[in-house]
């Protein structure tokens, strides 16, 4: 590694982007250079940062959600969720737990397609986002 790298290493842990690497097995594999606590050197491939760095395991196929720039999606299936769902922002958090429990509680701000504003839990269902506007949603 380049002397500019280390302070990058020591300070995150591991360096920003991953590199081309042989492995002990003398096979060419793409990680990330790593160093723990005892500054012990190792190497964290890009798929085990891939998981490492999930939203959440997929309810799909159980791969792994990453936040994209228009919405949170499996990198392995179809499932996606979209940031702006009736004109309401979809946060991180929100969609881990919409992802975890199955649905989230009441939440305001949506918008019709008509302009009106409206309330509803978002629920997973067939693997897609949908509304639920029954009483029975949880008031986390």
């Amino acid at each position: 590694i380049a002397d500019k790298d280390v302070p990058q290493l020591l300070a995150r842990g591991r360096l920003a982007y991953p590199r081309k690497l042989i492995d002990e097995h003398a096979q060419q594999i793409r990680g990330y250079i790593t160093i723990d606590k005892k500054g012990t050197i190792g190497i964290l491939t890009s798929e085990e940062k891939s998981h490492q760095d999930a939203l959440a395991k997929c309810p799909k196929c159980s791969g792994s959600i990453h936040e994209k720039k228009p919405c949170f999606s499996c990198c392995d299936c179809d499932f996606v969720i979209w940031k702006k769902i009736a004109g309401k922002t979809i946060s991180t958090s929100l969609a881990q737990i919409l992802v975890s429990k199955g649905q989230t509680r009441v939440l305001k701000g949506f918008r019709s397609k008509a302009g009106k504003s409206f309330s509803a839990a978002l629920k997973l269902e067939n693997n897609k986002v949908v509304f639920d506007f029954s009483n029975s949603s949880p008031k986390w």
